[in-house]
């Protein structure tokens, strides 16, 4: 074993050594690590998309379609996801899709409207003198006539001069009196309501009153819809005394 002086310089040699080696170490490391780090060739952290997506239906008919795309980022063998959900509306193709037709033409241009009689109900009883009012539905261009037709002399009478006023798709109409001089209770009024063509509404408007200003004719113009059609609507009254 070395002593005194000599022993003392073997040992500092040693731990110069050993410190050497131990920087050495290190420094190789640290230029290992800055190698990799700026090596171009290396491939760099890799993200993908992955998306999934389900389907609910909603109130509307429509399909709403949840989106979540998970978002995985590769680096090394760790992988990291972070899920983001969005939202998107898609028609449903099974739902059903309703249409109408197009529009009617009634002689007078186009017409969507349904045409009715809304009142007086079907045999109400009635003051022949006092008449009774008449209501209904239309298109706002729709020509409206009501007729009183007597069954004795086979005439229809005209009630109104001039084709009714449509306001807001309604018409309304009072008529009075009906019947004649002397019926009794019970007797049934026939009292028929047309939507007319221009053609018919022409003709109507050009028939000649009587001595007395009354309009009576019959038949029918041939212009103007039969019985039976859905522009000829009969409604029956009944005389409930004068």
């Amino acid at each position: 074993m070395p002593t005194g002086q000599h022993g003392e310089n073997l040992r500092t040699r040693k731990i110069a050594a050993v410190v050497i080696a131990v920087l050495g170490g290190l420094l190789a490391t640290f230029l290992a690590i800055a190698f990799l780090a700026g090596d171009p060739t290396r491939d760099p952290p890799s993200t993908n998309v992955l998306l999934t997506a389900t389907t609910s239906p909603s109130s509307s008919g429509a399909t709403t379609e949840d989106t979540t795309a998970t978002s995985t980022s590769t680096s090394g063998t760790g992988t990291t996801a972070s899920p983001a959900a969005s939202r998107t509306t898609k028609p449903n193709s099974s739902a059903k899709v309703v249409t109408t037709s197009g529009p009617v033409t009634h002689g007078n241009g186009p017409c969507t409207g349904n045409f009715a009689v809304a009142s007086p109900a079907e045999m109400t009883r009635i003051s022949a003198s006092g008449g009774v009012t008449f209501s209904g539905t239309a298109c706002t261009n729709d020509l409206i006539w009501i007729l009183d037709f007597d069954p004795t002399d086979d005439h229809y009478y005209q009630t109104n001069e001039d084709a009714l006023n449509i306001s807001a798709g309604k018409w309304q109409f009072h008529n009075a009196p009906i019947g004649n001089e002397g019926d009794e209770p019970g007797t049934v009024y026939p009292i028929v309501v047309i939507r007319a063509s221009e053609t018919c509404s022409a003709a109507l408007r050009g028939m000649p009153a009587d001595n007395e200003g009354t309009v009576r004719f019959t038949p029918l113009p041939a212009s103007c819809p039969k019985s039976g059609s859905a522009d000829h609507k009969t409604v029956h009254v009944v005389n409930d005394g004068p």
